[in-house]
């Protein structure tokens, strides 16, 4: 989508308004015919009275329109191909104008402090056709650009990170969407609008783009309420025909395209595609906010904001004040009726940290405890002291109670689908509520050496890939296998095990 004619707009434009030349009488006539009092406040072009091809920017109190005037040969007369007052801003601020030297491309700019946006239209088959957009903003000592446009039906944005000199050091792009055949018309040079469009996903989708997006992930009766472009992902707000809206979430990853839609939230909703980040979302529905993070396979609850805030892990709450250091001392364990997107009740969702703790059920958790916190307590996978031992876990680690014996408690320890599932020593788990509170947390304090780490189904080099940990995200170190080897917990509940020289000292 990067083109050499964009190049040659970013060396020229600038010097496109020095390199006016008269325009004839004829395309003067024709713009003060088409628009009485309004003046040729920007031009580019070439020509004279028998054929040429100028851009023009007519002014009148601020009032500004783009007009392509055109006359081959073979014409009577000069036309305004393109007679457009929405494609430019209104204002004091006009547009660089640039024709390509080639012919039938056209290039106009605009420099808003240091960003800079870049508008492109090529002329096909006699007509002018869709816009593309470019946005260059400085970070750092280098650039980001956001080139995006649509193409073959779809909207798509592709992000680059420059370097000063313009080299490509990274690029990523968006999960493109669907447009309907109305939504590609609209974008053509002749209909589109410079005050609709969003040239950033992460600034949030203007809702005048929403009509003839995302149409084949609509289902019958529905309508498109709002839109958040990730890069894995596109989370569309729609209302049913019953009124209600939704959430649904279409992602794209190593598991291939799946749909999630949640339940429904009420007839007032909106999304806040600006402070969500890649694999969030927020919605705000009923006074209440609430926010999800894409886990391994789900998107679970994060945080609700209502007369308190409260933060949730795998069937957990979590307080607020609770630093996220890699332990999780103050953590309340239990099976929880919220969890993922399409199960949560939003109407239900606790409005406090004490309805929370009341809404789950907290007997369906246990926590380790070692009488000397520096032991750990084996998970077997049989209840024998003999049997196969599936890692040694430290203090406080939680375990959701499957079946309670004397002897011996059957636990799971993180989610279903990654988790892992065996027995434990009764005598060494706590179940009353009250004393859990007492039980110090002894997770290591370990920082991973790269930006993310795979976790492995089995203490082993090649075993399967269970989930990927990342260093920015929430995880805890949870208990060890053998000396080479750590258990890790993500936010979501998923575990595995991860070799422990991918990890270093400290908490910083």
């Amino acid at each position: 989508m990067r083109s050499v004619a964009l190049a040659l707009c970013l060396l020229l434009c600038a010097g496109a308004q020095a390199q006016e030349s008269a325009l004839p009488q004829a395309v003067t006539a024709l713009c003060a015919a088409a628009h009485p009092g309004y003046a040729v406040a920007a031009q580019d072009g070439w020509g004279d009275e028998e054929r040429g091809q100028f851009a023009l920017v007519l002014s009148r109190d601020g009032d500004n329109i783009l007009c392509m005037a055109e006359k081959a040969e073979a014409d009577a007369a000069y036309a305004l191909t393109v007679d457009n007052t929405n494609a430019v801003h209104d204002g004091d601020a006009l547009p660089h104008l640039l024709i390509d030297g080639g012919g039938d491309a056209l290039f106009y700019s605009y420099v808003e402090g240091d960003v800079t946006h870049h508008y492109h239209s090529e002329k096909r088959d006699g007509t002018w056709q869709a816009v593309d957009v470019t946005v260059y903003a400085p970070v750092g000592e280098g650039y980001r650009s956001v080139v995006s446009g649509v193409r073959s039906g779809k909207l798509s944005y592709e992000a680059y990170m420059e370097d000063e000199n313009g080299n490509i050091l990274a690029s990523e792009a968006y999960m493109p969407v669907s447009v309907s055949e109305a939504f590609a018309a609209r974008m053509q040079l002749a209909c589109f609008d410079i005050r609709a469009y969003t040239a950033d996903p992460d600034e949030g989708m203007n809702e005048a783009m929403l009509p003839g997006l995302a149409d084949t992930k609509l289902e019958a009766g529905e309508t498109l309420e709002g839109l958040d472009i990730q890069r894995e992902a596109l989370v569309l707000l729609v209302r049913g025909a019953d009124g209600l809206c939704r959430v649904r979430v279409v992602m794209q990853d190593d598991f291939g395209e799946r749909t999630v839609t949640s339940r429904a939230i009420g007839a007032s909703a909106s999304l806040d595609a600006m402070h969500a980040g890649e694999g969030q979302l927020i919605v705000y529905t009923g006074g209440v906010t609430s926010a999800f993070r894409k886990g391994e396979r789900q998107w679970r609850l994060a945080y609700t904001t209502s007369q308190e805030t409260i933060r949730y892990g795998y069937d957990c709450v979590v307080p607020v004040d609770a630093p996220p250091n890699g332990r999780n001392d103050g953590f309340v364990y239990g099976a929880s009726p919220w969890g993922a997107l399409e199960t949560t009740d939003f109407a239900a969702l606790p409005e406090t940290f004490a309805q929370a703790v009341a809404q789950i059920d907290r007997s369906a958790y246990a926590l380790v405890r070692n009488p000397d916190p520096a032991d750990r307590l084996h998970l077997r996978a049989a209840p024998d002291k003999g049997a196969q031992s599936l890692g040694k876990f430290y203090n406080r680690t939680p375990v959701r109670v499957l079946e309670r014996q004397d002897a011996w408690t059957r636990v799971q320890i993180g989610n279903e689908e990654t988790g892992f599932t065996g027995y434990m020593m009764t005598k060494y788990l706590v179940f009353d509520e009250a004393d859990q509170a007492d039980v110090a947390c002894a997770f290591p304090l370990k920082r991973m050496r790269e930006e993310e780490q795979a976790l492995l189904e089995a203490p082993q080099e090649g075993a399967f890939e269970t989930a990927v940990c990342h260093e920015e995200d929430g995880y805890q170190i949870i208990g060890v296998s053998g000396d080479a080897w750590y258990v890790v917990m993500l936010s979501d509940g998923s575990v595995g095990y991860a070799p422990q020289s991918a990890f270093r000292d400290g908490n910083g």
